[in-house]
């Protein structure tokens, strides 16, 4: 067996570290895994790290995404009783946040797509 995905997957893990560290150090109100995310899409972005070395570990993580929303659904139900206390709010909030989601991804996917096809 070969150990690219423990390599991939402790370089993934070593990112999120590094962004726990980064928040922890500087006080932002950003979550280290945000950061650490961030950190590794510029390692990627700059060329620094190639894809093909997180790709052993990435491939079977997005394959079985599904399972990874197992937990929140079933934290869900434990405020059960805030959310149908506070539905107008919630909704209103899901539907901005993903808006702007979207709004962000499709912009980023932009920028990166016109900056790959100029150098």
């Amino acid at each position: 067996m070969s150990a690219a995905p423990l390599i991939a997957l402790a370089l993934l893990l070593a990112f999120q570290a590094l962004g726990e560290i980064v928040a922890a150090l500087t006080g932002v109100p950003i979550p280290g895994p945000v950061i650490g995310m961030a950190l590794l899409t510029v390692s990627l972005t700059r060329g620094w790290i190639s894809p093909d070395r997180v790709r052993p570990a990435t491939d079977p993580l997005l394959r079985h995404m599904t399972f990874l929303f197992v937990p929140p659904g079933v934290g869900i139900s434990l405020y059960l009783a805030e959310i149908q206390a506070h539905p107008l709010a919630i909704t209103a909030s899901v539907c901005v946040s993903a808006a702007l989601v979207m709004a962000v991804t499709g912009i980023t996917y932009q920028a990166l797509r016109r900056r790959r096809s100029h150098g």
